[in-house]
């Protein structure tokens, strides 16, 4: 069987990893004591975060049962350096959020406008007008999604966003337990660019141990960001790994 490249979840079921380059998205890794809602050079113009109405997410238990968004207490925590979240930078956050809420089924838990300083985080014009958008799942502190949306002046898209990847390219992983279920549903929307449907590739197991099944499919979002939507098939065994 193809051997691919292995990416191991970070915490809990569809929670993400990333391997990312700077140039396509801002990383913000934080202690708890200072952990910014705005990315790097924007301030709140004031407005409050947006609640999502019913209308505008799908009515599951994952939304009746969502996560608190919470900051764990700094001096408990084994390691000083969480990743917090992958940024991305879109042309519409209304349909991306078509993919990243309604089909993987992150919940919203900020949506608010900004203003850009165009320094710290490097893109567009001083003083722009962004929209700022953070997503969770199953922690309330790490495996976030942010999406910046700059509204005025708007960026210009990519103009070769299903290219083949190299050196600062990011890869998302997401691991989910509908895998084909969410990568039928991603594949039916709008400027979504399957490389791989669902199947299965087995890789070698840690330290001799039992090989590993991954259930997986690639896509490209319409934004040109690559990811890998997975499911480990026999969690007992890659626990023992």
């Amino acid at each position: 069987m193809q051997q691919r490249h292995l990416i191991h979840s970070i915490r809990h079921s569809a929670s993400i990893l990333a391997v990312c380059g700077l140039c396509v998205a801002n990383l913000t890794c934080a202690h708890a004591q200072d952990a910014p809602e705005t990315e790097a050079g924007a301030q709140s113009t004031g407005v409050p975060p947006v609640p999502r109405t019913p209308q505008d997410a799908p009515e599951t238990e994952a939304r009746e049962n969502a996560v608190t968004v919470t900051a764990p207490d700094a001096e408990t925590q084994a390691f000083p350096t969480d990743f917090r979240r992958l940024s991305l930078i879109v042309e519409d956050i209304d349909e991306s959020l078509k993919l990243y809420r309604d089909v993987l089924e992150f919940q919203v838990n900020y949506d608010t406008e900004v203003t850009m300083g165009g320094r710290a985080l490097p893109a567009g014009e001083p003083g722009a007008k962004a929209r700022l958008v953070l997503l969770s799942s199953n922690d309330g502190w790490v495996g976030w999604l942010g999406m910046l949306q700059w509204l005025d002046p708007k960026l210009p898209p990519r103009p070769d966003k299903y290219a083949r990847l190299g050196i600062g390219a990011p890869v998302l992983i997401f691991n989910t337990e509908k895998v084909d279920e969410h990568c039928a549903a991603a594949a039916e929307l709008p400027g979504i660019k399957m490389t791989e449907e669902a199947g299965n590739s087995t890789y070698p197991g840690r330290a001799g141990g039992d090989p590993i099944t991954v259930r997986t499919c690639y896509l490209f979002d319409r934004d040109g960001y690559f990811m890998e939507l997975n499911k480990i098939l026999d969690r007992e065994s890659y626990n023992r790994n």
